[in-house]
């Protein structure tokens, strides 16, 4: 139902908003934030937001990652999502290089 994506995506950017403002813009958990938003754009079918967000998550979650290598398996679901939504949008090669990068 188009309602329930329209509350997701209320819910996700309200927390969003709030972890930005309690742990900073680069903090994992932020990160995850911008995961979980992207994940509803791409069920959505809003696949250039997702890519925007699921790029945001990365980004913050490769700097996370020079400090705690646990990060990895939330990196390699960005990966992945962020591959799906390249794919939905005919953008194969960038695709397949984001696939390829995620763990196996």
């Amino acid at each position: 139902d188009m309602k329930d994506y329209e509350k997701a995506e209320l819910y996700h950017t309200e927390a969003l908003h709030m972890m930005e403002k309690s742990l900073g813009q680069n903090h994992v958990d932020v990160a995850y934030c911008w995961h979980s938003l992207g994940c509803v754009h791409l069920e959505d079918f809003k696949e250039n937001k997702g890519v925007s967000c699921l790029s945001k998550a990365l980004k913050i979650q490769r700097e996370c990652l020079k400090k705690d290598n646990d990060i990895d398996i939330d990196m390699g679901s960005t990966l992945y999502m962020l591959g799906r939504c390249l794919l939905n949008l005919m953008e194969i090669d960038r695709a397949i290089k984001s696939l390829m990068e995620a763990p196996k």
